[in-house]
């Protein structure tokens, strides 16, 4: 003879399995979530002291794998790869050259295609490091560490290949002192100074942004504007004899 149980019972199962099913549903939705976040982040620990002073040894960093998926890596950039001497182990380091480019270190201050850069972020520069030039290949990369004078780098392994490039470094998060958005110094692209006389007899001052063809080689240190003013007062002005010319 079966016993049907009391509706109280009944009741107290439909409670534990409604229960249990919000578990299974939670940690399911749990771990697509850290799918997702894993594709496109991960952590990192910085080992040693080849980023002082801005990077230190125990901290914790968020690493985004997604930035370099839509844009290439740009100078000033801080990521974490995987060297080509070793790969089972993650490097920290600082964008300096890019692709194309010819990268040289002279009397410890680094030139790129022979203009010098001015980086902010280095604390001590070391006046008889030099090394290269040398010339970026395609798909590659010249990185650095900010302390120079401690760092295992593209001038004793060579140029990176963007394919071992893990990500850009993002969010500092351990020590909490450390805790922000991880600081990518821009470079840039050169502003030019022009000078010219009004009639006023009063200097006007002018910033207009460079072109990247700064960057290739046009000799911007023989143009002086006080020499271009003067060849631009000498030229015939329109009317003038020596401006008419004759039909043969």
């Amino acid at each position: 003879m079966n016993e049907e149980l009391p509706e109280e019972e009944w009741d107290r199962w439909a409670g534990v399995k409604s229960f249990l099913r919000e578990i299974g549903e939670t940690i399911v939705l749990t771990l697509i979530i850290y799918g997702l976040v894993s594709l496109g982040f991960r952590n990192f620990r910085v080992i040693g002291d080849s980023m002082t002073p801005n990077f230190h040894q125990g901290q914790y960093l968020v690493v985004n794998k997604l930035t370099y998926r839509l844009h290439p890596p740009q100078r000033g950039d801080v990521i974490v790869f995987r060297p080509p001497t070793n790969p089972e182990k993650d490097y920290i380091k600082r964008v300096i050259g890019l692709p194309g480019e010819t990268v040289a270190i002279r009397e410890g201050y680094v030139y790129v295609d022979g203009r010098r850069l001015e980086e902010s972020y280095i604390a001590q520069v070391n006046r008889r490091a030099s090394w290269g030039p040398s010339l970026v290949g395609e798909d590659e990369y010249f990185v650095l560490g900010d302390n120079r004078n401690n760092s295992s780098d593209s001038r004793s392994w060579g140029m990176l290949p963007r394919e071992n490039i893990i990500g850009q470094a993002w969010l500092s998060y351990w020590p909490p002192q450390e805790w922000g958005l991880v600081p990518h110094y821009t470079f840039p692209t050169g502003i030019l100074y022009v000078r010219l006389w009004i009639k006023e007899k009063r200097w006007l001052s002018r910033l207009s942004p460079l072109p990247s063809m700064m960057n290739r080689g046009f000799p911007w240190s023989s143009f002086h504007p006080r020499t271009w003013w003067r060849s631009s007062k000498n030229l015939p002005r329109k009317g003038s004899r020596s401006h008419r010319c004759h039909r043969s």
